[in-house]
């Protein structure tokens, strides 16, 4: 059988959409009409003679940064910004459809934070991604002189009189991240970001639309030491949140998609919605020799764990548990009692700066997730020095373990999946009072069943 080129189907009629008569894109407020110093947000869409697509829709949020003690307004010298992103500002996010809990993200900040290093690409982080106030961290990942000067300069032959005896070069300790983010912030400006809601919640990465369904949102304020970075001389700040609503958009389907629908729904129609959704867990302090730590005990699939050691203190004036350590000797997960991956990640550790064989292994999984690792158009965020962090001239690491279960048997029965996570520190990573943190990406199946206006949600 051959087939035919499409430019020489010169005798095909033209095809044409059917779709919206009516696509706008419509605000709703939270309940509340001041927002300032609100630690739980709620935002409900009720208008249910609509259809609407949660993928198309997003968060407005406008905020600045006061000082803690009295809200008075930062100097032109004081230094300090959110955290990694946005996304810091929030611990605990819930998306429900009538009444109906269909997702929730614990340790907002930590969980996405991760997710952004992996799936968003160098242009989308340096392009799209700044309407989130996103900007990744760079050099020590901290906030002192070093970390905010771009340029280093060293003499040639030992002279410095001339100009040009000059040699102008990076700082490898320069967070462009923080700079950045502290730029936007300075003086307290007040600073206004898009947020996709398909960014927050898995369920809404799914492009189909509803109808007749109450949607909620409710958002967790974090701690301002989990979001707030600073120099040590600057005083503790915090966030005021001057606005946050959620844009959604209102469609009006041309008459015959809307009649074919609705006969469906007044039939029994079912909408399934296949989506993963990413929760952060946290163990306490690490001892010396191998930690175990047990994630949960649900029926959740899970498909991937990314592990990370960080320092456990949280405070405004430090920057240590923003980076994620490589100072590890082996590490390991378990799911129902099978070990992942067969042989263990090991040979973590190494004196110099190319790192040690195990990690240019663990750096390689990490790029497998998503087919990064042999995708020449694209890739992760992080370079391979980026991730071990080099000891020579004091940049950090950011560290990420990856494990993958996606070839896991099925677990027809629904029964609890058991996960573990074994790490084996180094001396100096106990010593730093660090904690391991797991991020987990479970899939969910969520199902709309209508019958008539209303659908029954239920998600498994």
């Amino acid at each position: 059988m051959s087939l035919l080129n499409p430019e020489y189907k010169i005798d095909e009629s033209s095809m044409s959409m059917v779709g919206a008569n009516e696509y706008e894109m419509i605000e709703l407020k939270t309940d509340n009409n001041v927002v300032t110093n609100d630690q739980v947000f709620r935002i409900s869409l009720k208008d249910q003679s609509s259809y609407t697509n949660l993928s198309k829709s997003y968060l407005e949020l406008k905020f600045r940064l006061t000082k803690a003690a009295d809200g008075g307004v930062f100097g032109a010298a004081d230094r300090i910004t959110l955290r990694k992103s946005v996304m810091s500002l929030f611990s605990r996010a819930t998306l429900r459809i009538n009444q109906q809990q269909v997702e929730s993200i614990e340790d907002v900040a930590l969980a996405k934070s991760i997710q952004s290093l992996l799936l968003f690409s160098q242009d989308y982080s340096t392009s799209t991604a700044t309407n989130q106030f996103y900007y990744k961290d760079t050099g020590n990942l901290g906030t002192d002189a070093a970390a905010q000067r771009a340029y280093d300069h060293a003499e040639l032959d030992g002279n410095a009189a001339d100009a040009n005896s000059l040699a102008i070069v990076e700082n490898p300790l320069h967070n462009s991240g923080f700079v950045k983010r502290e730029a936007k912030t300075r003086q307290s400006k007040v600073v206004t970001c898009w947020l996709p809601l398909g960014h927050v919640f898995g369920f809404c990465t799914v492009d189909k639309v509803v109808v007749n369904q109450e949607c909620s949102i409710e958002l967790t304020k974090s701690q301002p030491a989990q979001h707030l970075q600073r120099l040590a001389a600057t005083d503790d700040g915090k966030v005021e949140v001057q606005k946050l609503s959620w844009w959604v958009p209102r469609i009006r389907p041309a008459p015959e998609v809307d009649l074919a629908l609705k006969s469906q729904m007044s039939a029994g129609l079912e909408s399934e919605f296949m989506y993963h959704t990413w929760n952060a867990y946290t163990s306490t302090n690490l001892v010396g020799g191998q930690n175990t730590f047990r994630v949960l005990t649900t029926s959740e699939d899970i498909q991937y764990a990314f592990a990370v050691v960080r320092v456990a203190a949280k405070a405004q004036g430090t920057n240590a548990e923003c980076a994620y350590r490589s100072d590890i000797t082996e590490a390991e997960a378990r799911l129902n009692g099978r070990v992942y991956p067969v042989r263990r990640y090991d040979q973590l550790m190494s004196g110099n700066d190319a790192g040690a064989e195990g990690t240019s292994r663990v750096y390689s999984s990490l790029l497998s997730y998503m087919g990064r690792g042999d995708d020449f158009s694209s890739g992760i965020q992080l370079s391979y020095d980026e991730f071990i962090g080099q000891a020579t001239n004091g940049t950090t690491g950011q560290f990420i373990i990856p494990f993958d279960f996606t070839s896991k048997e099925s677990n027809f029965s629904g029964s609890p999946s058991n996960l573990e996570v074994l790490i084996t520190p180094s001396a100096a990573a106990v010593a730093a009072v660090t904690q391991v943190s797991v991020v987990v990406v479970s899939k969910r199946r969520a199902v709309l069943s209508y019958s008539g206006n209303k659908a029954l949600v239920s998600v498994a």
